[in-house]
């Protein structure tokens, strides 16, 4: 069974808790050393606006004086699509039973919630989480746990 989703906002507070203690991959840039943010301009003493070459950003002081500009990244359009559940069957053949008590058999495999495909950037969470326990409430999360991948195999007899 594979779905989609698509619409809607989703806040991901994980996301930014990962962006602040600086351990999320967004964090990484440049080695978390200092550099020109790209496409940067400054105004000069003309009141032009000109390209960028001396001040440098610090990676580390963006994440904790510029969290209201990180706000903004958390509140994002959602696109999600999943492979929810595959499974793979096999009916005994009735020949395989003949002469016992048991009248039929099939055994399967499947797995649930094996893949899922976010927004770009969404490396966090998946969209659908429910932090709000036993609710319909979607589109929050407040470090929900993860969604579960589920194995398993079925073996069914009649008698």
């Amino acid at each position: 069974m594979f779905d989609t989703k698509q619409g809607g906002y989703f806040y991901s507070r994980t996301k930014d808790i990962l962006e602040f203690v600086g351990v999320a991959a967004s964090t990484t840039v440049n080695n978390r050393e200092n550099y020109i943010w790209d496409n940067s301009v400054v105004k000069n003493a003309a009141g032009e606006y000109v390209t960028n070459t001396q001040y440098q950003n610090r990676p580390l002081l963006l994440l904790y004086i510029c969290k209201c500009k990180t706000c903004i990244s958390r509140l994002s359009k959602s696109r999600i699509y999943k492979l929810r559940e595959i499974a793979l069957g096999y009916n005994m053949p009735q020949k395989w039973f003949k002469g016992t008590f048991i009248g039929s058999g099939n055994i399967s495999v499947f797995g649930n919630n094996l893949f899922i495909w976010t927004n770009k950037g969404n490396d966090y969470v998946d969209p659908e989480v429910n932090s709000g326990g036993a609710s319909n409430e979607q589109g929050f999360d407040f470090s929900a746990r993860p969604s579960v991948k589920n194995y398993g195999f079925k073996v069914g007899l009649t008698f």
